[in-house]
């Protein structure tokens, strides 16, 4: 049967009264949309507009892997998050002492030519500067002239061979006469002149003492 004419217009307003939403729906649907009109994922919305991964906002907008914010900003592999503290002290690194250059033993004291402190002062080599006492200058002066521009050993060798002093008395010796031509050779041409013992004084006879165990005769 159709409608009159007269309830065509109550039947229309009915029909579209039963289309539009409801208040209630209307604030439903006002509800499911985020701030910045973009939906997080999972349904809630990321702040800023940007999702956050596993449905959790993320402070500014910007999602920290697996979805937990890291202080700092920098994410640690595997999301777990690191804390920076930009004012930890360092920690302090043990360095070991330098050991003692200086090595102890029961043997007589070296001193700077290799030879040992008081050297010349054993019975042997005291038996013959005592015995050859009116030779032992002539042999030393002649061993130096005759290893003048020669190694270093020369004259230790010599006044060794001649003298027939110890190997360690005779170094003592045979660096007395390496120190005086490197300092005093212009001035002992005449090794007994006032020139030439007071240079040697200067420069060589404290080393010799040391060295041999008492001073230049």
């Amino acid at each position: 049967m159709r409608p009159s004419l007269a309830l065509r217009p109550l039947l229309i307003a009915l029909a579209f009264s039963a289309c539009a939403p409801t208040d209630d729906e209307s604030s439903d649907s006002d509800a499911s949309v985020s701030n910045g009109g973009t939906p997080g994922n999972g349904g809630t919305p990321g702040i800023g507009g940007s999702p956050s991964p596993g449905g959790s906002p993320s402070p500014g907008g910007s999602p920290s892997p697996g979805g937990t914010p890291n202080p700092g900003g920098t994410p640690s592999p595997g999301g777990t998050p690191v804390a920076v503290d930009a004012g930890a002290p360092e920690e302090d690194v043990l360095v070991a002492p330098e050991a003692d250059a200086a090595i102890m033993t029961d043997g007589p004291v070296s001193s700077a030519d290799g030879a040992a402190s008081g050297a010349c002062t054993n019975p042997d080599d005291q038996a013959v500067l005592q015995g050859r006492a009116a030779e032992a200058t002539m042999i030393v002066t002649s061993c130096a002239l005759g290893c003048l521009n020669q190694a270093d050993t020369c004259s230790t060798e010599c006044i060794q061979r001649d003298l027939g002093l110890t190997g360690d008395c005779a170094t003592c010796f045979g660096a007395l006469v390496t120190c005086t031509f490197a300092n005093c050779l212009a001035v002992c041409i005449s090794p007994d002149s006032a020139e030439c013992t007071a240079c040697r004084a200067t420069n060589c006879d404290d080393g010799f003492e040391t060295c041999a165990g008492f001073p230049p005769r």
